[in-house]
């Protein structure tokens, strides 16, 4: 989230619905209006919420009774500022002191400051030849992009601040250099306007260093193993969803795989290959899958031959041969469910003109529902896609 967005943030704004954890605030900067918007969040976050509201209370509990004993000892500008921090009830509103309290839009963390001397230079770092280097590689050398250092270089000695907001553009570079998800994953979770401004957070991705690649690479193989691993576990006990995940939950079972022949318009069966244990099982697996896509509504092992990268109707793929879906991924369809549920809800109550413009939508929610009544087993499974346009 963005600091201006964070600000926004009410007591109350951390929820749990639906197994999915998320913060509301009201996003500004990509829309002219004030939008209330939720963010995905996890339940570390929401556990911290929760610990800061209680101190939040406190501060509350304090301006009421400051308000109601002492109204005479303190100035009506004084007065003014806690009544309308009591009304605004802003998460970071309260400007605390030892023996009063204030409020304020602006919080108390303009800045981000390590005051902890063991811990500064992990923040505060000395640049050298190679880090110069570094960013002049990645497009990044400069100190500021407005005010008086506007463009200037760095140089040899001179101290680089990680800020804030550079963790936001990090995690956003993370997940595109270890291929967690894709681009409108991070537009949708950063609350982006266009694909264009998330593309400019996640350029440097493909500007990755030779060593962020080897490292990046031997992640790769521990992910794949950790992968495998989560497999066969949900495949012994059949849990498995997608195309290619019902294959591997009948595999687990016999331990036979048969192996066609992808160059051939039939694709029949030429070769079954028998296994002598899961563990065997688990290490073909590894060796097989490393072009497996990590996507927010399931594992695909198509690589490069898959012709619907990106798709924007997840029922699309989900029955493909080369789909996997995991318990991990059912969070991603309940939100499928609900938002097409939603929409469907409001395509009901519309008049039967307004209907049939969005007739074509209404067979595509339907076949998303479908697709994660599937998936969530709250419904019987599928065979096909349901409608078709």
């Amino acid at each position: 989230m963005r600091y201006n967005e964070v600000l926004t943030c009410k007591v109350g704004c951390a929820n749990y619905k639906d197994d999915i954890y998320y913060i509301t605030a009201i996003m500004t900067k990509t829309d002219n209006s004030k939008v209330e918007m939720e963010w995905f969040s996890n339940a570390e976050v929401h556990e911290c919420v929760g610990i800061y509201e209680k101190y939040v209370f406190g501060m509350q509990e304090r301006a009421k009774a400051v308000l109601s004993s002492c109204r005479a000892n303190i100035t009506s500008s004084q007065a003014h500022n806690l009544k309308e921090g009591l009304e605004r009830n802003r998460l970071f509103g309260v400007s605390h002191s030892s023996c009063s309290v204030s409020f304020s839009d602006a919080g108390r963390f303009t800045k981000f400051e390590v005051k902890n001397s063991e811990n500064i230079e992990l923040f505060d770092l000395t640049l050298d030849d190679d880090d110069i280097a570094e960013l002049e590689r990645l497009e990044s050398n400069y100190k500021e992009v407005r005010g008086e250092n506007r463009g200037v270089p760095y140089e040899e000695g001179d101290t680089f601040r990680l800020t804030a907001h550079m963790f936001r553009h990090t995690l956003a570079y993370f997940v595109i250099a270890n291929k967690l998800g894709e681009l409108d994953d991070i537009r949708y979770q950063f609350k982006h306007l266009t694909s264009l401004m998330t593309f400019v957070y996640t350029r440097r991705a493909f500007l990755a260093s030779t060593t962020l690649i080897k490292t990046t690479e031997e992640f790769n193989e521990i992910l794949i193993d950790r992968v495998a691993e989560e497999l066969i576990d949900e495949a012994e006990s059949q849990s498995l969803k997608g195309g290619a995940g019902e294959q591997i939950n009948k595999t687990s079972k016999d331990l036979i795989i048969g192996i066609t022949d992808s160059q051939s318009k039939d694709s029949t069966v030429i070769k079954q290959i028998h296994f002598s244990s899961i563990e065997e099982l688990k290490k073909f697996l590894v060796k097989n899958i490393k072009n497996i896509r990590g996507l927010p509504t399931g594992y695909c092992t198509a690589g490069e031959a898959c012709k619907i990268k990106g798709a924007g109707i997840p029922s699309g793929c989900v029955y493909c041969g080369s789909k996997i879906i995991t318990k991990r991924h059912k969070v991603n369809w309940q939100v499928i469910k609900k938002d097409a549920t939603q929409k469907l809800e409001a395509y009901a109550a519309s008049t039967i003109e307004e209907q049939e413009d969005y007739e074509l939508f209404a067979i595509h929610w339907k076949n998303n529902i479908a697709a994660a009544d599937y998936v969530l087993d709250e419904g019987k499974a599928h065979t096909n896609q349901g409608e078709q346009a």
